[in-house]
């Protein structure tokens, strides 16, 4: 059913390209591209309406930001030029008819319109499967404690889980497995920290090894490891609470402390600290 929502998406803009035309095209395009660039600035003039709400996490309220700025901008610039061409052609007074497309425009654009329907099922595909990837990362040691609780009880996939094991059974999975950053080392990694995180002489290791020690030390991680909200949360799988959390939000939308973590070698002092008790 994904896959072929996938499909029905490339056709409906190869549609929209035969009944437009390759120049339409390729103006929108355009339009798409400049709002794409200016969607972080311009985000900033609209974030107060998920800061003063609840509509989004958040944790999420930039990344939202930035793509409700980057669709309000592609909407403002293609009415902008749509509005410029229909005044070039006569006013709103006597409209003039609208110049008859040639097969060739009509073709060029359904390729184009088609070529970009695909980019963009292509990119929400491999979306869902990073998705996917995490949760079934993240899983794989709760179902080892899991089986441990209870043999008898059965593991079922997350949602996502199951979207990721549909699309790789597509005939477009093998090209949506090699886009998503996920997949192996970024995987394994999250199948590590799992594993270290549930056991004490391991988490502990982890906590006190050079490179993480400095993050473990900071004041604010400090409080966020002793809020008792917050561990409930996580002990009762609530995602979106989590995300919602002012202290969480914060050390995410932070870009300083981001990017130092986004620097460490995760999977070369996951291995070493694994390694250390065997």
């Amino acid at each position: 059913m994904l896959i072929f929502g996938g499909v029905v998406l490339a056709l409906l803009f190869a549609c929209v390209g035969y009944f437009r035309g390759i120049i339409q095209m390729l103006i929108s395009l355009f339009c798409f591209a400049l709002a794409a660039i200016l969607a972080k600035p311009c985000s900033y003039l609209i974030l107060w309406i998920f800061t003063g709400t609840h509509i989004v996490p958040k944790a999420l309220v930039p990344i939202v930001g930035q793509l409700s700025a980057g669709l309000l901008l592609f909407s403002l610039f293609s009415f902008a030029i749509e509005f410029y061409f229909k005044a070039k052609r006569g006013g709103s007074e006597q409209p003039a008819a609208k110049p008859v497309l040639m097969k060739g425009e009509r073709y060029t654009g359904a390729a184009l319109g088609g070529a970009w329907g695909v980019f963009l099922a292509f990119f929400i595909l491999t979306g869902i499967h990073l998705i996917g990837s995490v949760e079934e990362a993240i899983g794989t040691g709760t179902e080892d404690q899991a089986i441990e609780e209870s043999k008898q009880s059965a593991i079922t996939p997350g949602v996502f889980t199951n979207l990721k094991n549909e699309i790789e059974a597509s005939f477009c999975g093998s090209m949506v497995k090699k886009a998503d950053p996920v997949e192996g080392k970024v995987g394994q990694i999250f199948r590590d920290l799992t594993i270290v995180m549930k056991n004490p002489e391991l988490f502990e290791r982890f906590k006190n090894h050079q490179a993480i020690v400095r993050f473990t030390h900071d004041s604010r991680m400090i409080q966020l490891a002793g809020d008792p909200e917050i561990e409930r949360l996580l002990q009762t799988n609530h995602y979106y609470k989590l995300l919602d959390n002012e202290k969480i939000a914060s050390l995410l939308n932070d870009g300083k402390l981001f990017k130092e973590m986004k620097a460490l070698d995760m999977s070369s002092i996951l291995k070493e600290v694994m390694a250390e008790a065997n």
